[in-house]
């Protein structure tokens, strides 16, 4: 898994859904948690999910943004939890099928050992519309400096 520090994996304008990662000494994960409502609020960052206290999160955090690298081995887990899902949130419109959800199950019962890679690149994505100038600034900045393509295809 690539690891982003969680202070730059936010929006500007609103809350995100982020995997908070504890890590093993080694470098490997301990555990992930699934935070649903993470937010700057002034000079915190807090997740305040619906019916939980707000909780404060370290801005240094590691965050899971599903980049992962999986061996075969964990597609039948994936598939198990998938299954579950579909047959007992099938009605839930919102309802997701986490994938930090799994692993942190998985790591937890010591099924699976996954390395974390750390990165300091700045997570960029659109969850709101008023995300889009930061994202085709951040898309340009990466294409003047040669790292990204200016044109796909």
């Amino acid at each position: 898994m690539i690891g982003y520090r969680l202070d730059s994996t936010l929006s500007d304008h609103g809350s995100v859904a982020r995997g908070v990662c504890r890590l093993r000494p080694d470098g490997y994960l301990a555990a992930v948690e699934e935070m649903l409502k993470i937010a700057r609020t002034d000079d915190r960052i807090v997740n305040h999910e619906d019916g939980k206290p707000e909780t404060v999160v370290d801005g240094a955090s590691c965050a899971s943004m599903n980049c992962w690298g999986f061996g075969s081995d964990i597609f039948p887990a994936l598939e198990s939890s998938l299954l579950n899902f579909l047959a007992t949130q099938h009605a839930e419109v919102k309802a997701e099928c986490l994938i930090p959800t799994t692993v942190n199950a998985l790591v937890s019962t010591q099924t699976i050992d996954l390395q974390v890679i750390p990165t300091n690149a700045r997570w960029f994505g659109m969850t709101y519309k008023e995300d889009v100038p930061t994202v085709k600034a951040s898309i340009a900045e990466l294409v003047a400096a040669g790292e990204y393509p200016a044109t796909l295809g």
